[in-house]
């Protein structure tokens, strides 16, 4: 079928059908449908591009099912980039009017958020009223929760706490200063969208750590949103502009590395050159853009850092205060492959105790804004998750992605562990332990 990219067709030649993917997705996992697993799903894209099916609810259905966590580009021996194939697929179903499967109207309600600036801000300020004027405690109240939709009840859950973002905001009596020098490394900060409106205070504090580690932050002006969540939608085009529009912002800056502090965001940011294969002018600069990227856990290993932070004895003679683990961002493991780094700073951080979580490599069940569109279907995964989590009893469950952290902030709640465990951001947790 017509709109098809080489890359996506190539990838069916190298299926060879054998299975290893299956055991790898969260979906199939669930429900134990071949349909809804990848060889299913690229049995089904096979069938489009021949022109034996016709695009249609069906294969919406099946194709927005999929988390695209990209498990299965791991665990598969042939390398087929699953990816390539669901991407062009909702492409498609995009193009040819055929609507999400799930709560379609929730989706566009969300996308045309995150890429306008000025809904991200009435956004942040009507969630940090609504909790300042103490509606979240009212609603949390068990008599007034039962009242509550379900779906309401757990958008509530995933909320950060925005006066524990704001007190975020204020740096320490002990400021850091820029690092400065021969050999400094100058980098921005991609704020994001959905981070800056509602964990502002985790990239203040990423700045702030990345400063106390060595680094120069310059000033840039002009990002947006990645375009992950419009691109994983099947809106090529809004994706294609909001790229653009951080390609140019990031050579305005001048800086070596454009740092982020989200894992799905630096994916997205990583694989511009998807973008841009078909164009020329632009692919040159997609390329160098995305060779610059780096998670904030990737540069905190290559920077100075504190006193022996370089090697790795910053916790050494320390007594563990708090048992931490880890759930690790899909898109950060899966595809960037950065899963070590964040483990190797746990291990480095004083009063820590890193656990590990069984199958932390795992989704558990974020995916964007999956956990809005496809709610049943995510807190299942999320169950599962949380009885991981339950059997290794922390203190704190670390993440490295805002939607990792917010519906982790649901499982939390909805496993009755709320005032028990915590769960914060990497970056958080290195700055509150080194007093940042």
């Amino acid at each position: 079928m017509e709109g098809y990219s080489t890359a996506a067709l190539r990838q069916l030649d190298h299926c060879n059908k054998c299975g290893f993917c299956l055991p790898a997705c969260p979906t199939f996992l669930e429900t134990g449908l071949e349909m809804a697993s990848p060889r299913g799903r690229l049995a089904i894209a096979e069938e489009v591009m021949a022109g034996r099916m016709p695009l249609s609810d069906y294969v919406a259905e099946h194709m927005y099912l999929c988390l695209d966590c990209r498990a299965c580009e791991v665990a598969c021996p042939s390398g087929v980039e699953f990816d390539r194939v669901l991407a062009d697929t909702r492409f498609l179903l995009n193009r040819a009017g055929i609507p999400p499967a799930g709560n379609p109207r929730m989706q566009r309600l969300l996308l045309g958020t995150v890429a306008r600036p000025r809904r991200l801000r009435l956004l942040k300020g009507a969630v940090r009223a609504y909790q300042a004027l103490g509606l979240r405690a009212l609603a949390r109240r068990p008599a007034v929760r039962r009242l509550l939709p379900a779906r309401l009840r757990n958008l509530e859950a995933m909320l950060p706490d925005q006066a524990e973002q704001v007190r975020a905001l204020r740096p320490p009596a002990r400021k850091t200063a820029p690092g400065t020098g021969p050999g400094t490394v100058t980098v921005a900060f991609f704020p994001g969208c959905v981070q800056a409106a509602l964990f502002e205070g985790t990239n203040a504090r990423t700045v702030r750590v990345l400063e106390h580690f060595g680094a120069r932050v310059v000033p840039a002006a002009g990002f947006g949103c990645c375009g992950a969540l419009h691109g994983h939608a099947g809106d090529r085009e809004q994706a294609k502009a909001l790229a653009r529009q951080n390609i140019e912002a990031f050579e305005r800056s001048g800086a070596e590395y454009l740092v982020n502090n989200a894992g799905g965001c630096g994916t997205f940011l990583k694989e511009y050159p998807r973008l841009f294969e078909d164009e020329p002018d632009w692919l040159p600069r997609a390329e160098a853009f995305a060779a610059r990227v780096r998670d904030a856990s990737e540069l905190l290993l290559e920077l100075p850092g504190p006193p022996r932070w370089q090697d790795g004895e910053t916790a050494a003679g320390t007594k563990p205060r708090i048992v931490v683990t880890y759930q690790d961002s899909c898109h950060l493991r899966n595809v960037q492959r950065v899963w070590q780094e964040p483990r190797r700073i746990l291990r480095r951080l004083p009063g820590v105790e890193y656990v590990e979580l069984p199958g932390a490599d795992q989704c558990c069940g974020s995916a964007g804004i999956y956990n809005v569109t496809h709610p049943e279907m995510s807190q299942a995964i999320l169950d599962r998750k949380m009885a991981s989590v339950k059997g290794v009893d922390p203190d704190v469950i670390v993440v490295a992605n805002p939607g990792c952290q917010m519906q982790m902030l649901l499982g939390v709640e909805r496993h009755g562990l709320g005032g028990k465990v915590r769960v914060m951001h990497l970056i958080d947790l290195v700055a509150e332990t080194l007093g940042l």
